[in-house]
């Protein structure tokens, strides 16, 4: 990482690192981290072949260096700033994010790139390093292989099983035994890519969690039509503080929590809960954490409604009343979304991850 890395970006990577320097996530989960990262102003970028390394890696333009102080007063905007994308810099999703590649495979990779150069194409990523068929397999699905613009996730899979037959034959004298009964081509069929429910499907099966998209553009449509219901307004969280002593309504997903116990022995709950604005923080009393308990165990999203408090110059909301809106549940393979998740084009997260633009 360069020198030119601010310090709120090293904290990050210190945090999601995957190395000796990493926390481990620390207090937060690593959905927290980089969903702040992403309100900082930096583009999340997904595994790659060629740019990731075994860590998360993260770099800041220079002019959002020079320029942060009047960033952070609020004298300066992003948007008057020459920046690249018009994004503070970039955070890169490591390879040890990546469920079902090796610890051996993830080195395998960079160490490769390190001795060879950048891979060239598809075959010649196989032909360099010695990966599982579940490593290739979970490369392609969460975009790692999209910048080599080889075609179709699909089209790599067919790829990749037919590179697997060949090489077994060529191993053993004998042809590997297809899932399915699927014929031996010499050439893949056409595929299309995958839809945008799909790509984040396999996003969110092999990262636990969406670059493409914050959770909460999932239920953009329910979310539109309960701010026109009747009720306290709905704000976005970082609006909180112009709203000291009103009551509102917010959006939340949940983030972490701490519960404790009252001087009376009941307990209630402190909770960090984010939109795609800010991460805020909740007070729920006993009373009302009797009643919402089961709920709050999950991620949400809610619709939270109390009133606006600060307290030793730190804002929060007192919690009256909460309306659930899922269970913390991200897309997944092979089922569709009911109706109120639906992507929408409202949260999607600033990307390089070309293939998530269907």
């Amino acid at each position: 990482m360069s020198a030119k890395a601010s310090k709120h970006v090293k904290d990050i990577l210190d945090s999601l690192g995957c190395d000796e320097r990493s926390n481990f996530g620390g207090f937060y989960t690593t959905f927290a981290y980089i969903s702040e990262a992403v309100r900082m102003g930096l583009e999340l970028r997904g595994p790659d072949v060629n740019e990731s390394r075994v860590a998360w890696t993260g770099y800041t333009w220079p002019a959002a260096v020079e320029a942060a102080e009047a960033l952070a007063e609020g004298d300066v905007q992003m948007d008057e700033l020459d920046l690249p994308g018009g994004c503070r810099g970039w955070l890169r999703v490591g390879f040890c994010q990546v469920r079902g590649l090796t610890e051996e495979g993830r080195h395998a990779l960079v160490e490769a790139r390190e001795k060879e150069g950048a891979f060239t194409g598809f075959d010649d990523l196989l032909e360099r390093v010695d990966l599982e068929p579940a490593e290739i397999d979970a490369l392609i699905r969460c975009g790692a292989l999209d910048s080599l613009d080889e075609g179709s996730r699909p089209g790599l899979m067919w790829r990749a099983l037919l590179w697997r037959s060949a090489a077994n034959r060529n191993r053993s004298g004998a042809s590997l035994e297809l899932p399915l009964e699927i014929p031996l081509v010499q050439e893949p069929p056409e595929a299309s890519q995958y839809d945008e429910q799909t790509i984040m499907a396999f996003e969110a099966e092999a990262l636990d969690f969406l670059v493409s998209a914050h959770p909460l553009a999932l239920y953009g449509e329910t979310i539109a039509r309960i701010a026109a219901e009747k009720g306290p307004p709905l704000i976005e969280a970082e609006d909180l503080k112009k709203n000291l002593g009103k009551r509102v309504r917010v959006v939340g997903w949940r983030v972490t929590a701490k519960p404790i116990r009252t001087i009376h022995n009941e307990v209630m709950e402190f909770i960090s809960f984010e939109d795609t604005t800010a991460l805020y923080e909740v007070t729920v009393f006993p009373r009302q954490y009797r009643r919402y308990a089961p709920e709050l165990m999950t991620r949400g999203p809610f619709i939270l409604t109390g009133t606006v408090e600060e307290d030793w110059g730190a804002v929060s909301l007192t919690m009256e009343r909460l309306q659930v809106l899922g269970r913390g549940e991200l897309p997944a393979v092979g089922q569709s979304l009911p109706a109120q998740q639906q992507p929408s084009k409202q949260g999607k997260r600033q990307t390089s991850q070309t293939a998530v633009s269907a």
